[in-house]
C-alpha cells in the first residue's frame, strides 16, 4: 500500500511541475488595457495629458474599461489607411511581426461603429480627432541601458513608478511615428507602466525600436510558485523518510 501512495505522491508532483511551465509563461507576460476617450485630443475640452492620474487617464477605470489583454512583446503597428481591428493591431500582424503576440484577451465590450454594435475585438481601431484608443501596459521586465521606442500622438513611460517621457504631440493631421531614446543608470529589472494614445487617424505605432524590454515574473509571482514547488518538495522527502523506516522495521 505504501509503494501505491508514492506513485500517487509523484505523480501528483509531476501534474504541479507540468503545470508550472505555463504559469511561469503567463506570469512574465506583460497586462494591457484599453479604452475609448473622447477627452484625449486638441479640441475644446480635449486633453493631450497621458500621465497616470491626469486629465486622460484619471478619467479611465477598470470598469469603463474595453478589454484587458496580454501581451508577449510591444509591437503594435498601423499603417496609413484603414485601421485594423483591435485584434490585428495588438497581436502584431499587421506589421509582419508575430501573429502570436497577443496571448490571451478578455471577452471585451461591444462598441457602436457605424450605428451597430461591434466586439471590440473585431471592431476597428477607433483612432480619429474625436475619439482616441488608450492603451495602458505594465508588468515587470529587464531593459538595457540604452533603448528606443518608435511612437506617434501620446506616449507615457514610468519605469519603477519614475515618469522617464512625457511625449504627447496633437497634430491636425495624421503624425508619422518618432523615435523616444532613452538611457537608464543601470540595466536591470524595472516594474513598467506605458500609456499610450492612438488618435486622430493612422498611422499608428508603438514598437520598441532598439535595446531590449524582456518581460520577467513579477517577483510575488516566483515567490508564490517556489513556495508551492518547496512545500511539495518537503512533503515528498517526508514520505521518503516514512517508507524507508517502515522498510527497515
Amino acid at each position: 500500500m505504501g509503494e501505491v501512495k508514492m506513485r500517487l505522491l509523484v505523480f501528483s508532483l509531476i501534474l504541479a511541475m507540468a503545470g508550472f511551465v505555463p504559469l511561469c509563461a503567463d506570469a512574465s507576460a506583460i497586462n494591457g488595457t484599453v479604452w475609448t476617450s473622447t477627452v484625449y485630443g486638441s479640441g475644446t475640452g480635449q486633453s493631450s495629458d497621458l500621465t497616470n492620474g491626469g486629465a486622460v487617464m484619471g478619467s479611465l477605470t477598470s470598469s469603463n474599461a474595453l478589454a484587458t489583454f496580454t501581451l508577449g512583446t510591444i509591437n503594435l503597428y498601423a499603417g496609413s489607411g484603414t485601421p485594423p481591428t483591435y485584434q490585428q493591431f495588438l497581436s502584431g500582424s499587421t506589421s509582419g511581426g508575430n501573429p502570436n503576440n497577443l496571448q490571451n484577451q478578455s471577452s471585451g465590450k461591444d462598441i457602436e461603429v457605424n450605428g451597430s454594435e461591434v466586439n471590440v475585438w473585431s471592431a476597428p481601431l477607433q483612432t480619429s480627432s474625436s475619439i482616441a484608443s488608450i492603451f495602458q501596459f505594465t508588468g515587470e521586465a529587464y531593459f538595457s541601458k540604452n533603448f528606443s521606442f518608435t511612437a506617434d500622438d501620446g506616449f507615457d513611460l514610468y519605469l519603477n513608478g519614475v515618469l522617464q517621457n512625457s511625449t504627447n504631440v496633437v497634430s491636425s493631421t495624421p503624425m508619422s511615428p518618432t523615435a523616444r531614446d532613452f538611457t537608464i543608470t543601470n540595466a536591470g529589472v524595472y516594474s513598467f507602466t506605458i500609456n499610450y494614445a492612438a488618435w486622430n487617424g493612422t498611422p499608428e505605432e508603438l514598437e520598441l525600436t532598439a535595446g531590449t524590454m524582456t518581460p520577467v515574473a513579477e517577483p510575488s509571482t516566483l515567490v508564490f510558485m517556489g513556495a508551492g514547488i518547496l512545500a511539495l518538495g518537503l512533503v515528498l522527502r517526508r514520505r521518503l523518510g516514512d517508507s524507508a523506516a517502515r522498510a527497515g522495521s
